[in-house]
């Protein structure tokens, strides 16, 4: 609604402007009035509110110019005004303009939507060439056109392609500048747009996809939330047959998998695939029409096989997995050799068939792995945005390697790539959880090949870091807690208990966390297993490994016909049987241990690094069948498959010297009774080339019961001063290995192996003729465990202040206990 004054104003300038084509006065348009009149309209205008007032004011300026002839200062500014008050009439009504004004504003939009497609063209060639400065010409360009077409039915497209080119800029550079800007350009171009504009569809989409970009760069739940909206808001406006329909709905499905990213709701990523599996099928209602340059089919094949994976990996439906690579495989074909994204999809590849190899142990598969993560990485620099996700990924699939084919400089060059994935990844990125886990996997199969104690500290803290680094509702926070899991279960061997209680929780809450029926979930179910049955190593509690064997059963029932996962879940079952069958006696156990062991070795392959393991907890299984039937020919086999185990095993495996120690045990009970000098020597050679094996590692429990059963063999040889040097190494490593540096609980968890070891030691030093050593032997091993009861006793006393009842029945057990404790074990056994 205008004033009285803008009105009169217009009605004169009408007025005006009939008289002047009657009678071409030229007093009628130039007088100070016909100024005045003009001004007051041009200063009521407001945008492209009142075209009316445009058009009125314009045919003035127009014959004014026309009517000024050589005042070229007027002339100018007459002109000037003109263009800039037809210029919003012309875009609507073209025909209401002048038409000398009319040809100029057609040549001028006509050169502007030149820069446009020009600008569009070099879009296209950065997608073939992935040179970087192609892309920024086309965004300055678009820029420049952007500008021009300001106010104009132009506007809206220019700028949504605009923003389009500054999120790929974004995309390769990650400079935070260039996707605030694509994220102001697209709202302004929706701004600028009508409701049923064909073009929304697609300026939506371009909105949508700069609005998940920032959410994968922050976080932010509020921004995924428009952002899915955005996209739903884009297929809506884009019917079957509407020409941007695939890109809208493939939109609408990155949104929905972003979603179930951050929430974890399956039904998110069923309808990701659902919008995935309708844009194919619109791509194929376009075959043979003109293609939009920012349609690429590649991706749309791509989307939906990174969905198929991402499902495959919450449900374990192997279907989805061959599927998802089928279709990564076609997009990787689709991609040309020089396109930018060609790196992802190597990346994306890769990351499916290292899944395939560890579903079903498929070597060929996994070394394809290894080759497009390798590929991918040769691809693009430290600078690249992705470097540190392909980084990453080799970590995991060079670590899965060497698991499988046990070669070091595999290993090496996956904890390289996992290190500098970290360095490379920005604090705060989506993708630095899983790099710290991947890293974190990495170094705990370095301890495990060289047993290098800074290398678990740092496994441990890299786990941590993961876990740090993932929000709560996270769909890979369960595997980075996990995998913090099995590095702190390994840790408790050198920090203690703690650590393994730590372990247990950790492994409870991804239990918790990850869908029932996942693959990921039985594999949990797997690793909380083996941790129970090193608690119940630890506290003897018979709940704790009926819990494990549980867990081993359905891990074991869930794992799919031919799995290579299927082994792995036979052996830990039988490990925690034949502890079972330790503790209560039951035959069953051990019989049914016996089989899963035997299956087990059958279906790996001998070149597995699996083989070794396999024979030794085989070997250990025969062993207890030879103590509960002293079936002669149980125990010679058990020896050798340990023999056959410490051959698989690299030299300088931490596995080694268990398998060493079997031998010489199995030995020493084929010779039990036997006091020939050949049997009680082979058995002594055992032993030390097991104690040679350990040579610095540290101490430990395997050392001290590899020394004390040196002494033990040397006495039964009558080899009185080998015994005794052997004596001396116990007495060397005994404070070590349950010094202060341990958790009270983990130095009684130490002692408790070496019950009568003093009084055994100090016989063999009587028989050596040292009884001065003996008497300092049993002194200094009582001296620990005095530290120990004096550290009860400081316990015992805060317990007296809090809860006397407590108190109470506390010292009457440990008389009870104490009353069954004074027993003569000065024997060799």
């Amino acid at each position: 609604m205008i004033s009285d004054d803008v009105a009169s104003a217009l009605h004169d300038v009408q007025r005006r402007l009939e008289d002047f084509l009657s009678s071409a006065d030229p007093s009628v348009l130039l007088s100070s009035s016909a100024t005045q009149a003009l001004e007051t309209i041009e200063a009521a205008i407001d945008g492209d509110a009142d075209l009316y007032l445009n058009q009125a004011a314009g045919w003035m300026r127009w014959h004014r110019y026309v009517l000024v002839g050589e005042e070229q200062e007027q002339e100018q500014a007459e002109i000037t005004s003109a263009l800039e008050l037809f210029r919003p009439v012309y875009h609507i009504q073209p025909e209401a303009v002048p038409l000398k004004l009319r040809e100029v504003f057609d040549q001028y939009f006509a050169q502007n939507m030149a820069q446009h497609n020009a600008a569009l063209d070099l879009l296209e060639e950065f997608q073939t060439s992935g040179d970087l400065r192609v892309l920024y010409s086309s965004v300055e360009l678009l820029r420049v056109t952007s500008a021009k077409v300001s106010g104009t039915d132009r506007e809206s497209s220019c700028l949504s392609n605009l923003s389009y080119a500054l999120r790929i800029v974004f995309d390769f550079t990650h400079k935070s500048d260039f996707l605030d800007e694509a994220i102001a350009a697209a709202r302004a171009a929706l701004e600028s747009t009508d409701a049923g504009s064909d073009e929304l569809a697609n300026i939506l989409v371009n909105l949508g996809n700069a609005l998940h970009t920032l959410h994968e760069l922050t976080g932010d739940a509020a921004v995924l939330a428009e952002c899915v909206d955005v996209y739903r808001e884009a297929a809506e406006a884009a019917p079957e047959g509407h020409p941007d329909r695939v890109s809208a709905l493939s939109g609408l499905a990155v949104g929905l998998s972003a979603r179930y990213s951050t929430g974890g709701e399956l039904e998110d990523l069923d309808d990701a695939i659902r919008q995935r599996r309708l844009s194919v099928a619109a791509l194929d209602q376009l075959a043979g029409l003109p293609r939009d340059y920012g349609l690429d089919e590649a991706a749309v094949w791509f989307g939906l096989g990174t969905e198929l994976h991402s499902r495959y990996q919450r449900t374990g439906r192997a279907s989805d997995l061959h599927e998802a690579i089928e279709i990564l495989e076609r997009a990787r074909d689709l991609t040309g050799p020089s396109d930018p994204y060609l790196p992802f999809r190597y990346h994306n590849l890769s990351n499916c068939l290292n899944d395939l190899h560890e579903l079903f142990g498929d070597l060929y598969a996994l070394h394809r792995a290894v080759d497009l993560s390798r590929a991918a990485n040769q691809l693009v620099d430290d600078s690249h945005p992705g470097k540190g996700i392909y980084l990453s990924s080799l970590c995991s699939a060079l670590s899965n390697l060497f698991r499988e084919e046990g070669r070091p400089q595999e290993l090496i060059e996956a904890i390289d790539a996992g290190r500098r994935a970290i360095k490379v990844i920005p604090p705060g990125h989506s993708s630095q959880g899983a790099a710290f886990s991947n890293l974190g996997n990495a170094l705990l199969e370095e301890y495990k090949r060289t047993g290098d104690q800074a290398i678990l500290h740092e496994a441990v803290e890299t786990g941590r870091a993961a876990v740090k680094a993932t929000s709560a509702r996270g769909s890979s926070r369960a595997a980075h807690l996990a995998n913090l899991a099995m590095s702190l279960a390994l840790y408790a061997d050198v920090s203690g208990a703690g650590a393994l209680t730590e372990a247990i929780q950790a492994c409870r809450t991804a239990l918790a966390i990850e869908p029932t029926g996942s693959p990921a979930y039985a594999l949990y179910q797997a690793n909380l297993s083996g941790m129970l049955v090193l608690a119940h190593r630890r506290g003897g509690l018979l709940d704790l490994l009926s819990e494990a064997i549980d867990l081993s059963r359905d891990s074991l029932a869930q794992a799919p016909a031919g799995s290579n996962q299927i082994p792995s879940r036979m052996d830990a079952l039988a490990s925690a049987l034949r502890m079972w069958h330790d503790k209560v006696g039951d035959q069953d156990a051990l019989l049914e241990a016996l089989s899963l062991n035997r299956q087990a070795l059958l279906a790996v392959n001998r070149e597995s690094v699996h083989f070794g393991p396999y024979l030794m907890n085989l070997g250990a299984t025969l062993h207890r069948l030879f103590l509960l039937s002293r079936d002669v020919t149980a125990m010679a086999l058990a020896v050798e498959f340990a023999r056959r185990a410490a051959l698989a095993f690299p030299p300088d495996s931490p596995y080694r010297p268990t398998a060493l120690f079997s031998i010489a045990r199995g030995l020493e009970l084929l010779t039990d009774g036997e006091t020939a000098p050949t049997l009680l020597t082979r058995t002594m050679d055992a032993y030390t080339a097991c104690m040679d094996a350990q040579e610095g590692t540290g101490a430990g429990i395997l050392p001290i019961t590899t020394a004390h059963r040196m002494a033990v063999v040397a006495m039964k040889a009558n080899a009185l001063e080998p015994a005794a040097d052997a004596v001396e190494m116990i007495v060397a490593l005994l404070p070590q290995t349950a010094g202060r540096a341990f958790e009270r609980v983990e130095r009684e968890y130490r002692l408790q192996y070496f019950n009568g070891l003093s009084y055994n030691s100090a016989g063999i030093m009587l028989a050596n003729g040292r009884p001065e050593r003996a008497v300092e032997i049993i002194e200094a091993t009582r001296g620990m465990l005095l530290g120990e009861a004096a550290e009860e006793q400081r316990s015992l006393a805060r317990l007296r202040d809090a809860a006397p009842d407590l108190a109470a029945k506390l010292e009457s057990l440990i008389q009870q206990f104490s009353d069954t404790d004074h027993q003569s074990t000065a024997q060799f056994s």
